[in-house]
C-alpha cells in the first residue's frame, strides 16, 4: 500500500495519472536496442478501406484533424479511432507516419469503431485487408527517423512512445515526414490476403496502381475503393453479412 501511495505522489508531481507514470517508468527501464542493420526501407500501414484516399490524392498525407469516414461493403459508413487517431498536435505538427517494421503495428490492431453497432470483436474482419506501402529512404529523403525528430522528446511525443510500448510496439522503429509523400515514390505494396488473420505475405502490382493513378488524373476521374474490385468482393460475400447478426 505504501509503495502505491509513493508512486501516486510521484505521478502527481509529474502531472501524470498513475497509469501514465507507470508506463513512463516502464519505458525508461527498457534499454534501447542497438541496431546493426542500416534501415533502407520503411512502410506506411493502412487497409483497403482507406487505400483509395491515397491513390486519389496521390500522396501519403499527414494526419487528419477529423474522423475519416469512408464507404464500406455492408455499413453505411465507417470510421477509425484508436490510440494513434486524431492526435492533438500541441507539441509538434501533424505528420505522416511510417515504420521500418513491415509487420502490422500492434497499435493499429487495437482500433475502435466509430458510429457503428458492430462489436469490437469483429474489428479485424470489418477493417478488411491490411496493406503496407513500401518506400526507399534513398528516394524519399523527406522521411526521417522519429527518434531524431524534435517531437520525440516532447511531452506529447513521450506519451506516444509510452502508448506504443504498452501495445508492444517499438517507437524507435518509426519514421515521419512533415510533408505529404508522393505515392509515385512507393516501391512495393504488401497485402494480407487473409483479412481475418492478417499477415502481409501478398503483393499488389505497384506499377499497375501508379498507372491507374495517372490514368484517373488524366481523365479527371476518381478511383473507387479497392474493396469494390470483383476479386475482393468474392471474399466478403460469405462472411460480412454474418458479422452484424
Amino acid at each position: 500500500m505504501g509503495n502505491i501511495n509513493y508512486e501516486m505522489r510521484r505521478a502527481k508531481k509529474c502531472g501524470m495519472s498513475l497509469e501514465e507514470w507507470m508506463n513512463h517508468k516502464k519505458a525508461k527501464s527498457i534499454k534501447p536496442k542497438v541496431s546493426t542493420v542500416s534501415v533502407s526501407l520503411v512502410y506506411h500501414h493502412t487497409n483497403i478501406l482507406f487505400s483509395h484516399l491515397i491513390w486519389n490524392s496521390g500522396v501519403i498525407d499527414i494526419e487528419s484533424e477529423h474522423d475519416q469516414m469512408v464507404a464500406h461493403p455492408i455499413l453505411e459508413s465507417f470510421g477509425l479511432g484508436g490510440v494513434t487517431h486524431r492526435r492533438m498536435a500541441k507539441d509538434f505538427p501533424r505528420l505522416a507516419w511510417f515504420t521500418s517494421n513491415k509487420s502490422i503495428p500492434r497499435c493499429l490492431e487495437n482500433v475502435s469503431l466509430l458510429n457503428t453497432d458492430i462489436s469490437v470483436e469483429h474489428g479485424t474482419a470489418i477493417k478488411l485487408n491490411r496493406i503496407a506501402i513500401e518506400f526507399a529512404l534513398a528516394t524519399a529523403p523527406e522521411i526521417v527517423p522519429w527518434k531524431a525528430y524534435y517531437g520525440y522528446d516532447t511531452p506529447e511525443g513521450q506519451k506516444l512512445n509510452r502508448d506504443a510500448i504498452a501495445e508492444g510496439d517499438d517507437p524507435d522503429e518509426w519514421y515521419i515526414s512533415e510533408t505529404p509523400v508522393s505515392a509515385f515514390k512507393m516501391t512495393k505494396i504488401l497485402i494480407a490476403p487473409n483479412w481475418i488473420k492478417p499477415v502481409l505475405n501478398g503483393e499488389m502490382d505497384v506499377e499497375a496502381v501508379k498507372f491507374n493513378i495517372r490514368n484517373a488524373r488524366s481523365l479527371g476521374a476518381e478511383l473507387p475503393p479497392d474493396w469494390k474490385m470483383p476479386s475482393w468482393q468474392k471474399q466478403y460475400e460469405k462472411f460480412l453479412p454474418a458479422v452484424t447478426t
